[in-house]
């Protein structure tokens, strides 16, 4: 039986390969399916067949998902090539000619790439990625003559919502991300500028991801940095880690040595301490005050 027919202009090496490459992974899945393909009017016609014997709706729902992964694709290089640098311009004026190349790289990558590293805002683009996936389903369970030119242009409406909001969480992320930069950078200029008013400073975290700061003597740092700082008049939002940064800017040691690492709960607060001192930072793992710990005993 007939299962689908796609029409193109122009089509993509990609679309042609996809839809080739059917064969083989519905084979895999135990399914046999025939691809045929003609040109007509310069038109790229693609008919894809199943046996009937082969046909049931769990085959249906697996093969429209194939499909639809096809013609996401499509919408996302179409887009991506007429419409992404307009909208950026016209939405993020605030953005410089630097920026917006390096957010289209981006762009490109998160909307293109099938596999990435998940994290929290890897999710938030896969969901919004999959609302679409889904639409494009739901399409083909009620078509199976697909123009894929005039599905793009009269669909595009219905789809740059999702794609328009995967675009501003990545600007978002990359504006938090040059601010914190930006942030580095300015700390980075203290810590050259100041004089150190200690040589060494140990950061230790215990086993509860509690720090105590103490010098090379042994002797608590902490206090001193917090009277100095004057916590009880800071913002009740300041946190801990808000208040050793602090203290580290303003002491500037010529060595920070952290015990531990691997007990701290702020993986922020390690990589924020690398940046701004370099090579001034090291990390212990084997000193009688990290064995103390291991051995959970109060250092």
């Amino acid at each position: 039986m007939l299962m689908l027919t796609l029409i193109k202009e122009n089509s993509r090496d990609y679309l042609i390969d996809a839809i080739r490459n059917a064969r083989e992974y519905f084979k895999i899945k135990g399914v046999r399916i025939g691809v045929s393909e003609s040109i007509e009017n310069k038109h790229h016609i693609i008919k894809i067949y199943c046996d009937d014997e082969n046909y049931d709706v769990k085959f249906e729902k697996m093969f429209n998902l194939y499909i639809a992964n096809i013609l996401f694709k499509e919408l996302v290089d179409d887009f991506c090539e007429k419409n992404l640098s307009k909208y950026l311009v016209d939405n993020f004026y605030f953005l410089k000619c630097e920026d917006i190349i390096e957010i289209k790289k981006e762009v490109l990558n998160i909307l293109q790439k099938e596999n990435s590293p998940i994290n929290e805002n890897m999710i938030y683009y896969m969901n919004r990625k999959n609302d679409i996936v889904d639409k494009i389903v739901l399409f083909l369970e009620e078509n199976n003559d697909i123009n894929i030119d005039g599905f793009i242009k009269f669909r595009m409406k219905q789809f740059s919502c999702e794609i328009q909001d995967i675009i501003e969480k990545i600007v978002e992320k990359f504006m938090v991300e040059k601010e914190y930069d930006e942030f580095i950078k300015l700390l980075k200029y203290f810590i050259d500028v100041q004089e150190s008013k200690i040589d060494e400073l140990h950061i230790i975290i215990n086993n509860d991801g509690n720090y105590a700061l103490v010098d090379k003597l042994g002797e608590d740092v902490l206090q001193s940095i917090m009277d100095e700082l004057s916590v009880d008049n800071l913002n009740l939002n300041v946190t801990i880690e808000d208040l050793i940064i602090s203290g580290l800017i303003t002491t500037a040691p010529q060595k920070v040595i952290m015990h531990c690492v691997q007990n701290c709960k702020s993986k922020e607060l390690i990589e924020t301490i690398k940046k701004v001192f370099g090579d001034r930072v090291s990390f212990c793992d084997e000193c009688i005050k990290c064995k103390q710990i291991k051995s959970f005993l109060k250092v």
